[in-house]
């Protein structure tokens, strides 16, 4: 009888080790994939998008340069990946020290699901629909005629994308974020718990900026979201590599 309790209370600290593992290793590959989407948008996907004020070589580039733009989102897609791997290895560490939050905390994964299910949607629609569009729109944005219906569908969709990209998606994962960083904040010290909090609120912002087609709201929203995040991230990942180790 002893010996059976004694093996199960076992296999239950080798389970709880593992689960603080998988967190630690999803956590730290969440921050090299949102490392990677952000080099990648930054140097990428801006020529394509309202970061370039130039709407002829805008379209051009997405008319020419199809492929490239078409992996830059393919990079941005494996970090929607790798966050939502983030977000479920997160929730069930988590759920196993607090019975009483596992329903919360499985809703929040649905947030976070339904955010990333957005991102993947958009993201087709940018890499098949939108360079079509935009070698119909490149001839007559040549000759001037900016009103063309092409031009004018090219700016429809896009912005489309953008309010189901950064508003919606971006809106839904802030939110799992915050919350997150709440429910959890007693696991974690003061600043990893800042961090996410403040990662959620500047998401947050930046889906208002998106919905308000805010430019410069959304780049300062982005200064403030980007480094919070790779901080709760990597503070997690430091946090949960100590308790599999406990």
């Amino acid at each position: 009888m002893f010996e059976h309790f004694a093996s199960a209370s076992s296999s239950q600290d080798d389970n709880c080790t593992r689960v603080w593992s998988q967190l630690s290793m999803a956590a730290w590959g969440a921050v090299a994939t949102q490392l990677a989407t952000a080099a990648v948008v930054n140097t990428i996907l801006r020529q394509g998008l309202e970061t370039n004020p130039d709407m002829l070589d805008r379209i051009a580039f997405l008319s020419n340069k199809t492929l490239l733009w078409t992996s830059g989102w393919l990079v941005e897609q494996v970090g929607s990946l790798a966050l939502l791997y983030f977000y479920a290895t997160f929730v069930w560490a988590h759920e196993r020290q607090s019975k009483s939050l596992q329903s919360l905390l499985k809703l929040t994964l649905l947030l976070a699901t339904a955010g990333v299910a957005v991102d993947f949607a958009v993201a087709t629609i940018e890499m098949a629909v939108l360079p079509e569009l935009a070698c119909l729109s490149l001839p007559e944005l040549v000759r001037g005629a900016a009103s063309s219906l092409s031009h004018q569908l090219f700016l429809v969709v896009h912005r489309s994308c953008a309010l189901l990209n950064g508003y919606l998606a971006t809106g839904l994962l802030s939110i799992s974020a915050v919350i997150l960083a709440w429910l959890t904040h007693r696991s974690y010290v003061l600043w990893i718990w800042i961090a996410g909090i403040a990662t959620g609120i500047s998401g947050i912002a930046f889906s208002v900026a998106c919905l308000t087609n805010s430019l410069p709201a959304m780049l300062w929203a982005n200064v403030i979201l980007e480094p919070c995040s790779l901080v709760w991230l990597a503070g997690i990942a430091v946090t949960a590599n100590k308790y599999s180790r406990a």
